[in-house]
């Protein structure tokens, strides 16, 4: 209608301890199993909704929201990955991605880490690329690597290649080339 649907609310009940609350395609003995689809409806005259995936506030240790992509016991293929994609407009950009732990007003301790790493393989393992988008008109995005101020000590920025028993990985700097100046590559 040209009103506002209605909103749908599926629950566990409330007790001592709540129910739990699962959404699974069923297995598949012949073929694919199926999808779940997650997705807030289009808009075309205002916003679309949000999708959040959010654990609860506890007394002790609060939940984790955790994405997992399926494992493969095939010989010629890979398991499942994992997409995160912002939005886009074709007239002013995509969205913004922010990976970031909460801010910390606690007495001791610390804020959380961000740790970004390749799983460990008996013959290669992953690979780890930071990169901006190209540019045809404007500028190129950058990359910064900051450590934040402290009045105690900040950290440290270390940049180290791999060990091994033949070669031992390398660090290299390599400024930017140009038609017209050449950049340049300050240590």
């Amino acid at each position: 209608s040209a009103g506002m649907s209605g909103n749908l609310n599926v629950l566990t009940s409330d007790g001592g301890s709540s129910g739990q609350l699962s959404f699974t395609s069923g297995s598949a003995t012949s073929g694919p199993s199926g999808d779940i689809v997650v997705a807030s409806g289009s808009s075309g005259t205002a916003s679309s909704g949000s999708v959040q995936l959010r654990a609860g506030a506890a007394a002790e240790a609060a939940g984790s929201v955790s994405i997992f992509a399926g494992s493969s016991a095939s010989d010629n293929a890979l398991g499942g990955a994992v997409s995160i994609n912002t939005g886009t407009n074709v007239e002013t950009g995509s969205g913004d991605m922010a990976l970031s732990t909460a801010q910390a007003d606690a007495a001791v301790g610390s804020s959380g880490a961000v740790v970004i790493s390749t799983g460990a393989n008996r013959a290669a393992s992953g690979s780890i690329s930071m990169e901006t988008g190209s540019s045809q008109v404007g500028a190129a995005g950058g990359i910064a690597l900051r450590v934040g101020s402290s009045s105690s000590g900040s950290g440290s920025i270390s940049l180290a290649a791999g060990t091994s028993r033949n070669a031992g990985g390398s660090v290299t700097l390599t400024s930017g080339a140009a038609s017209e100046e050449i950049g340049r590559a300050h240590v």
